[in-house]
């Protein structure tokens, strides 16, 4: 291999010595061995600990709603038994089938929910074994590439440290799909030296990426564009034959998948938008720990020390990746404040090789004196906060003492702790709830409508009533015309109403209930579950919580069942 990464030994002096050998020879056979143990052992713990132990979010439903419609009928339908997934009044259908998200994440799990139903784990694992393969292939290409042992240790502390990447790999979505056919197209990329075989490999690995996620294929083709423009062409030079091999197929592909499969809107963003959500993506990966924009800024500075040319592809990859997923996001930047992180979620594998150049060059100059800077950096939000104050500075020196000691954490502690002892969420418990006390084919109505479908997932035994409203002339869409009433908001009454927290104080939904009353629909209150309405399970740091919240106030924050008074 003629790669950048086989040439570390060149790339600054001797810096001393590194667990008794010189830091510049290849690691051991017996310590690649050791360090490869040890990281696919914690990995694995790390991804496959009580994997299954919160209920599905709405996203999670999502998923595995059109795997059981593949696993039924071979497509991507939304008609499951007696229920219909309706997300956003059918707005991902065509003809009762999904033609708006790319496909692959659900033709993944099918067999996985076709043998084990509706088990949490099962509705995980094939995404948790997507994020281990690429723990996998991260260490394949340690070794193949002669890497020393400081780059064996940085890579280890910067992959385990990364919660970020655990969390999305926990997930039972499309992230780690994109994320593992990211990491693969970019490998064999980089390995690729004309050869047929590695072609192949790379248009393999291309459509899967664009099954995955088209957002995440076009972002990280502009990447590798960029990077043959300044870089790789200087190591290797494709011919013709390369493109056509590669790209052709994957044009053509991709150009039917399109007319078959829709895609998004757009999102209505003018030029001043795209660029402040391009920078809303920077900052949001800061914010959720995925990118550290410190590192970022700072690699070209390192990079005059080192002549790391890494130092220099990684934050441009990142840059460019972020700005073109601003361009072609369908996020509309008027009715929002932060990015949708998710679609950027490769990039938390550009930042893990970031942070282990970081690392490793700590390692080779501070030698043992690295490690509590390492900890600080890698294993404490510490470098985050910096990096967020500098973005919005508190106001004072007492403000900033204050928000040293309430956001300051060890987020891979909190991580373990979380797994180790998984807390409640309301998704499982109103899914429990519904499995002991609603009859099969009782109907629900559930509040706010995008919780109906972990439930819908979960407990599918029970009729999910009124997602769909009907239009002022009384017909509803082509589509959904030969639906049974009960799916059509007020058409029929339902048997049970759950609303989650604030929504059952909400003045709308008490007058409401009221008007249900005064119809003859009456309706009691007959069980409040004890958790706090909001799990707080998304990948998103910014919207996650890792410790169990009990002080609440059960009389707004809890989730309420409602029964119907049979006249």
């Amino acid at each position: 291999m003629n790669d950048e990464a086989d040439n570390d030994d060149d790339l600054v002096p001797a810096a001393g010595q590194i667990m008794k050998s010189n830091p510049f020879q290849p690691a051991p056979r017996e310590l690649k061995l050791g360090l490869s143990g040890i990281y696919l052992l914690l990995a694995a713990l790390l991804l496959f600990v009580h994997l299954g132990a919160y209920g599905l979010w709405s996203d999670e439903a999502d998923t595995v709603l059109f795997a059981q419609g593949v696993a039924t009928t071979g497509d991507t339908t939304a008609r499951l038994g007696h229920n219909v997934y309706a997300y956003r009044q059918g707005a991902l259908l065509r003809d009762l089938h999904n033609r708006q998200t790319p496909p692959l994440s659900y033709y993944v799990l099918a067999p996985f929910v076709s043998v084990w139903g509706n088990d949490t784990f099962a509705a995980r694992a094939p995404f948790a074994l997507a994020g281990l393969l690429m723990v996998i292939l991260g260490l394949v290409w340690l070794w193949h590439s002669d890497a020393n042992p400081a780059l064996w240790l940085a890579y280890g502390a910067a992959t385990l440290g990364q919660v970020s990447f655990f969390l999305y790999s926990r997930q039972g979505r499309y992230y780690a799909l994109a994320m593992l056919a990211t990491l693969a197209v970019t490998y064999v990329y980089l390995q690729h030296r004309g050869r047929v075989v590695s072609g192949l490999l790379l248009l393999l690995a291309g459509l899967m990426l664009l099954t995955s996620q088209y957002l995440n294929f076009a972002a990280l083709v502009g990447v590798l564009a960029v990077d043959y423009a300044l870089w790789q062409r200087q190591i290797f030079r494709w011919s013709l034959r390369d493109v056509v091999l590669v790209f052709a197929p994957l044009t053509l592909f991709g150009v039917g998948l399109w007319w078959f499969w829709s895609g998004g809107g757009g999102s209505g963003n003018g030029p001043i938008d795209l660029l402040i959500l391009a920078y809303w993506n920077l900052r949001d990966l800061h914010a959720c720990e995925c990118v550290n924009l410190l590192l970022l800024v700072g690699s070209p500075l390192m990079w005059l020390v080192t002549r790391d040319r890494w130092l220099l592809r990684l934050p441009l990859a990142i840059g460019v990746y972020a700005l073109i997923t601003a361009i072609l996001s369908p996020q509309p930047v008027a009715s929002t404040r932060v990015a949708d992180v998710r679609y950027l979620a490769p990039l938390i594998l550009a930042s893990i090789a970031l942070t282990a150049r970081w690392c490793y060059w700590l390692i080779l100059y501070a030698h043992w004196k690295a490690l509590p800077l390492i900890a600080l950096a890698v294993w404490t939000n510490a470098l985050f906060l910096l990096g967020s104050w500098f973005i919005a500075p508190p106001g004072n020196l007492q403000e900033w003492a204050t928000e040293v000691g309430r956001s300051f954490r060890c987020t891979p502690f909190e991580f373990i702790r979380e797994i180790a002892v998984p807390r409640a969420t309301a998704s499982r418990q109103v899914s429990d709830w519904i499995t002991s006390h609603v009859a099969d084919g009782k109907s629900v109505w559930v509040v706010p409508g995008e919780e109906t479908y972990p439930h819908m997932a979960q407990a599918p035994h029970a009729l999910y009533a009124w997602q769909l409203d009907l239009p002022a002339n009384g017909q509803p869409a082509e589509q959904f015309r030969e639906l049974p009433p009960i799916h059509f908001f007020g058409r029929e009454p339902v048997d049970y109403m759950i609303v989650y927290g604030p929504f059952a104080s909400d003045p709308k939904f008490v007058t409401f209930l009221d008007t249900l009353q005064n119809a003859g629909h009456g309706y009691r209150r007959t069980a409040t579950l004890d958790v706090f309405w909001d799990d707080a399970i998304r990948p998103e740091l910014f919207w996650r919580r890792f410790r169990d919240l009990r002080d609440f106030d059960r009389a707004v924050q809890a989730v309420y069942v409602y029964e119907r008074i049979q006249p």
